[in-house]
């Protein structure tokens, strides 16, 4: 008799925690569905090969949905050029100092199983 009493509390949990999950769930079985239209759905049968090059033709007819626009925001004002966040707008203004690191290529630095670098480690102070 106990174990019946801990089913229906988890048969509970579940049911109560479906605001959570339920919209995924939902989503993800669209998606799924549009995504295996030319073999029928996610349960569905085959179609024939007239309606598969129906179903083809109709995909390629399609806007693509998933669009790459991180400035999209920015698209409409004057002086924005795409591809430029993140990078110097004018050559040369943002070189990299021969001392910045090994990421900017600054220097060469051993692998392991190399000779020992020139200069000893900084010590350590902070006691």
């Amino acid at each position: 008799m106990e174990e019946t009493g801990t089913d229906f509390l988890k048969i509970g949990l579940v049911l109560a925690s479906f605001p959570l999950w339920g919209p995924f769930a939902k989503a993800l079985y669209e998606e799924l569905q549009v995504s295996l239209r030319p073999e029928g759905g996610l349960f569905g049968n085959s179609p024939s090969p007239l309606e598969r090059k129906a179903i083809e033709a109709e995909i390629e007819a399609e806007e693509i949905a998933q669009v790459h626009e991180p400035l999209a925001h920015l698209r409409d004002q004057v002086g924005h050029r795409p591809g430029t966040h993140g990078r110097a707008r004018h050559p040369g203004a943002a070189r990299p100092s021969a001392s910045a690191g090994p990421q900017t290529g600054g220097g060469r630095r051993g692998f392991r199983g190399s000779t020992a670098p020139t200069s000893p480690p900084p010590r350590n102070t902070f006691r």
